[in-house]
């Protein structure tokens, strides 16, 4: 731990359904433009406003350190976690009922909650939209053209994810993908 400063830890909350180039652009920036001390990336077990069902949540783990470990050139994977927390909880997966148990668990550290800018301009109509709001810093990011849905529809039809996820990986996400 830090002795005498207070740890900042950036909470990623997503489907990553898969993680891709744009979630990675965004952990870094995080680490490189915003200081902060690490980043906890925490898949949803179901997002209540998604229709579809994300895979499979140790599969989802596995494809986020796959792809992190392509990105240690730019990210100190050191100062990353993946914590499947949301295991812990039960439904419908809130935001502000994870973001309980993350307080809870990482209760030495300011927290720093990572979103979309379009998740923040929805939050209104979120599950006490309005705690979040008081409760905890929040780090709004633009969103990238890149699309998990999108990798999902090129995976389906078989074209290439170049582009969309970091060099390397791209075979073994199909391979995890198609094998679920």
């Amino acid at each position: 731990m830090y002795i005498g400063k207070v740890m900042k830890i950036g909470v990623y909350l997503g489907s990553f359904d898969p993680m891709h180039l744009g979630h990675l652009r965004v952990i870094a920036e995080m680490f490189a433009v915003r200081g902060l001390d690490r980043v906890v990336v925490v898949p949803t077990m179901q997002n209540p406003i998604k229709p579809h069902a994300p895979k499979d949540i140790e599969l989802r783990r596995d494809i986020i350190w796959h792809e992190l470990a392509y990105m240690c050139d730019c990210i100190d994977i050191n100062r990353v976690s993946v914590d499947l927390l949301e295991r812990e909880l039960t439904a419908p997966y809130y935001t502000y009922k994870t973001l309980q148990r993350v307080q809870d668990k990482y209760s030495w550290g300011e927290l720093y909650v990572i979103m979309g800018a379009d998740c923040r301009a929805a939050m209104q109509y979120w599950s006490h939209g309005d705690q979040i709001l008081r409760d905890y810093h929040l780090i709004v990011v633009d969103r990238t053209m890149e699309s998990s849905t999108e990798i999902r529809r090129r995976i389906a039809a078989g074209i290439s994810l170049d582009g969309l996820v970091p060099v390397g990986s791209e075979s073994y996400i199909i391979k995890r993908y198609t094998q679920m």
